[in-house]
């Protein structure tokens, strides 16, 4: 049904005025979902209207978390020089050499990939069985101990991917010792809940979300537990400013006078047409339960 009805209003989302009912009922969407999840509340729109977009392109997860970062570590390593040319200081290639990336040994190929498509090193963290949880995660001792070699090879280590579900071996994260680590040396931590990330929806397994206040990023498919079409992949943004100013381009046929105080997704669009393409969840839709809890739709 969702799929029909985006389908035949064919919305034009090039920006906030050319669709603001699919902005406005984007952002309501995603909204109700932080609740569905119990996500931390920084993930609200209501918060900061940049906070969450719906993304497609699920081989491409590190690519669309690395642009909210590369901002802020470029901002830290290179000096502004108002040199008039295209590229502004902070896309600056050579600053890519340094950038390194990690994720678990258990991440799906699409982080790998990520990787690629973005020119940046990543570096696979070797897993340990945790005998809590039955499987295999990065404990907070082997990710000290990488980015203190990189450190000290000169690189920039810059971002964790988190799993929470992967395809291989359903690996799960400890968010809470990981990400401590990386608020404190300064990494952007980026959850990659693509497998398991739906059944958040039941109390009774939240305690795989312990400690999602230290994520950044926070991404799943809610086309594989869900029930809704397939690729719709909500993803929500701590701070998304910085992902609006880096991939902002604010061509005249694009403003609008509304720009200033509307919600506009097209500035941190990772695509270059600028398309805006919600993907609707019908509005009497209520997220399946698998267990014999007391909130089992019936």
């Amino acid at each position: 049904m969702a799929d029909i009805l985006s389908g035949g209003i064919a919305g034009i989302g090039f920006s906030w005025k050319s669709g603001p009912a699919m902005t406005e009922l984007e952002m309501a969407t995603l909204d109700w979902l932080v609740d569905v999840l119990a996500l931390p509340e920084h993930f609200k729109a209501l918060k900061n209207e940049s906070n969450s977009l719906f993304s497609w392109m699920a081989s491409t997860e590190l690519g669309k978390t690395v642009k909210g970062i590369l901002t802020k570590v470029r901002q830290n390593t290179i000096e502004e020089e108002d040199s008039g040319i295209i590229c502004p200081y902070y896309h600056d290639p050579a600053v890519f050499e340094k950038l390194v990336a990690y994720c678990s040994d258990q991440a799906h190929s699409s982080v790998e990939k990520g990787a690629m498509l973005c020119g940046v090193k990543l570096r696979k963290l070797k897993t340990t069985l945790d005998p809590e949880l039955k499987n295999y995660n990065v404990t907070k001792e082997v990710l000290e101990g990488a980015i203190k070699e990189d450190r000290a090879r000169g690189l920039i280590p810059f971002i964790l991917i988190a799993t929470m579900g992967t395809t291989s071996s359903c690996s799960i994260d400890r968010l809470d010792s990981l990400g401590a680590i990386c608020e404190r040396e300064h990494i952007w931590l980026h959850v990659d809940a693509a497998y398991a990330g739906s059944f958040l929806a039941c109390p009774e397994f939240r305690y795989m979300s312990k400690g999602m206040e230290f994520a950044d990023s926070f991404n799943f498919n809610a086309h594989k537990a869900l029930l809704v079409n397939f690729d719709c992949s909500p993803m929500w943004l701590k701070d998304g400013t910085t992902a609006a100013k880096y991939f902002n381009v604010d061509p005249v046929y694009l403003k609008h006078e509304h720009q200033a105080v509307a919600s506009d997704y097209r500035k941190s669009d990772i695509f270059p047409d600028n398309k805006e393409e919600f993907q609707w969840l019908p509005p009497e839709y209520k997220p399946p339960c698998y267990c014999d809890c007391p909130h089992t739709n019936t």
